[in-house]
């Protein structure tokens, strides 16, 4: 966690802090992804930008994707287009404290094809609930085992080359995804009640668990959540 908060400004309610400023002065990015770096990657490929951390100002509006999309909003402004974890409290319990920091870089070409070769393939994850309200937790049914994914959780199976996995949600009514591996193939991040994830790769828009839909997420927020989230027991 940041010490003292070089800068300080509010974005959708969110207290933002940039400190540890580069002295390099790049263009605001104008693509729409936020890459996820790999701890492993040669830091020879990034250029450092800046840490920003964004704190909740009030827990009954915000969720865990508004600071990561208030950072990212930051980090845009900045010429930054990748991140990695510096620190986090994400909880259930006093809300009101739960923050992010995240370090950011600019990485071309090169550094985004090297980083998706350091992803773990074939790993499927499904997020929980992201608010900080609380609820009973999200049922569903992986390979036919009955699961219910608490809040602020998240449930991880490592599938494999030519082999199926399968999520359903919805009883008969509802929908079932299924997920066959291939060599190489990047995490898979899914949602199952329906928040808006920013731009998502191979997403389908955010709608609501009475539909009986299930959501892919965007791969880059997803590797942060799997870091910051409890793995759902």
């Amino acid at each position: 966690m940041l010490g003292v908060f070089g800068l300080a400004d509010t974005i959708v309610s969110q207290t933002i802090a940039v400190s540890d400023t580069s002295a390099v002065k790049l263009p605001k990015t104008k693509e729409e992804d936020f890459y996820f770096l790999n701890d492993k990657l040669d830091t020879s490929l990034l250029v450092y930008v800046a840490k920003i951390e964004a704190k909740t100002a009030n827990a009954k509006k915000e969720t865990v994707e508004s600071l990561f999309q208030a950072i990212r909003n930051e980090a845009f402004k900045r010429g930054a287009n990748a991140f990695r974890l510096l620190d986090s409290r994400i909880s259930l319990e006093r809300p009101d404290s739960n923050f992010l920091s995240l370090a950011v870089y600019k990485v071309g070409q090169k550094g985004i094809y090297k980083n998706h070769g350091l992803f773990p393939t074939n790993m499927v994850y499904v997020i929980g609930d992201l608010s900080y309200k609380g609820s009973d937790g999200r049922k569903m049914k992986f390979n036919d085992s009955a699961v219910v994914l608490a809040p602020l959780s998240y449930f991880a199976y490592q599938n494999h080359t030519d082999k199926m996995a399968s999520i359903s949600i919805g009883g008969f009514l509802g929908t079932t995804r299924s997920i066959v591996g291939y060599p190489g193939r990047l995490p898979l991040f899914y949602s199952l009640s329906g928040f808006g994830l920013g731009p998502a790769k191979r997403g389908t828009p955010g709608i609501d668990l009475n539909t009986g839909r299930i959501n892919e997420m965007d791969t880059y927020f997803g590797s942060l959540l799997a870091l910051i989230l409890k793995k759902n027991s």
